[in-house]
């Protein structure tokens, strides 16, 4: 492929194509400041859509699958005394998923997450 062909290609998120001459694709980071609650999930995909974002997105992962037993220390967590507990609380939980998602389409907004594990 030559180098003008690359500069070229989009690729397609839900309805919008992504790539050179595209309008910028704005990605909400929810992360896990949802704090594993539906509600504060919600607020926050208003908040994202309200604010003129086209996607959200969340972090998949549990902290079984995630991060060893042996793992007890974490640079932006500092003196947290329970690691593990502390970052389960930040799991979105899977049956939250689904309805989150549909949330999102109600919104108009792209809805997906970064899936992370060991």
């Amino acid at each position: 492929m030559k180098m003008s062909e690359t500069n070229k290609k989009t690729l397609q998120i839900g309805d919008r194509q992504v790539g050179k001459d595209q309008p910028c694709l704005i990605i909400a980071e929810i992360g896990s400041n949802h704090n594993q609650d539906e509600k504060t999930a919600l607020q926050l995909i208003d908040a994202a859509a309200q604010a003129g974002a086209d996607a959200v997105k969340f972090q998949s992962f549990t902290v079984e699958n995630w991060i060893s037993r042996d793992f007890t220390s974490f640079p932006t967590m500092a003196g947290t005394a329970d690691l593990h507990g502390a970052l389960k609380k930040a799991e979105l939980p899977y049956d939250l998923y689904g309805r989150l998602a549909d949330y999102c389409r109600k919104r108009s907004i792209l809805c997906f997450s970064t899936p992370s594990h060991q």
